[in-house]
């Protein structure tokens, strides 16, 4: 019997079980790490179908709201539009205007509307609408613009409207026709404060007149006197 070459066979032996060993751990930690991302890939395809039954559900939401929105945003300017005409009435009773309020909402989601301003074409008797300004300093588009921020502040429920020089432009003419407007603003409980030069504005209506001075060096304003006017 050759003892060496069966010492020789034990150690290539013992090698072999070494290797078959670590194969075997590595085999072991292979399969725990399979039977891992098994698990990881099944928690993964539950959470995705959860997150696709989410948006599911959120998708009805966003289109229940946006129906509702839309509706209440009709109502709304629907309102805006009958409120501004009857307030029109006060300061031009015999043109009949229409008002009509586009709206639009942009690609990036940015909403803006324009007022339309509708009369009637005398020879057709259509209507006609075209946009108003008042940037250009025609009287009667600066009164319609008063109008408008009189009729949005009141639909918001604030009791507070200031002006400061809103109709500076405007001839001592044309400022009484302000008159029916600012006095039906009083009667609905509006509190009203302008900033004006021009007393003509205020010829007819009640109101407190305050006397300001301002010190050009400080800056500094004060009320130097208050008078009760009654119109």
């Amino acid at each position: 019997m050759d003892i060496e070459l069966m010492r020789k066979q034990l150690d290539e032996l013992g090698e072999s079980i070494t290797y078959d060993k670590a194969i075997l751990a590595t085999a072991v930690e292979t399969n725990a790490r399979l039977l891992k991302a098994r698990e990881d890939k099944d928690k993964c395809v539950e959470l995705l179908n959860e997150l696709r039954s989410y948006r599911s559900t959120i998708g009805v939401l966003y289109s229940v709201c946006n129906t509702k929105a839309s509706s209440l945003t009709s109502e709304r300017k629907a309102i805006i539009e009958k409120t501004v005409e009857e307030n029109l009435m006060y300061l031009f009773p015999d043109e009949g205007f229409k008002v009509r309020i586009n709206l639009d909402i942009s690609r990036a989601g940015r909403e803006s509307c324009q007022l339309l301003l509708g009369s009637k074409i005398e020879a057709t008797g259509d209507m006609e609408y075209s946009a108003t300004t008042a940037q250009n300093g025609r009287f009667v588009r600066q009164l319609i613009s008063v109008v408008v921020v009189y009729a949005l502040n009141y639909l918001r429920g604030s009791d507070t409207l200031f002006m400061d020089e809103a109709l500076a432009s405007s001839d001592k003419m044309n400022l009484t026709r302000l008159e029916p407007l600012l006095n039906r603003m009083r009667a609905s409980g509006m509190q009203i404060i302008l900033v004006e030069h021009k007393p003509e504005l205020y010829d007819g209506v009640d109101h407190r007149h305050f006397t300001l001075r301002k010190d050009r060096e400080s800056g500094v304003t004060k009320i130097v006197q208050v008078e009760e006017v009654r119109g």
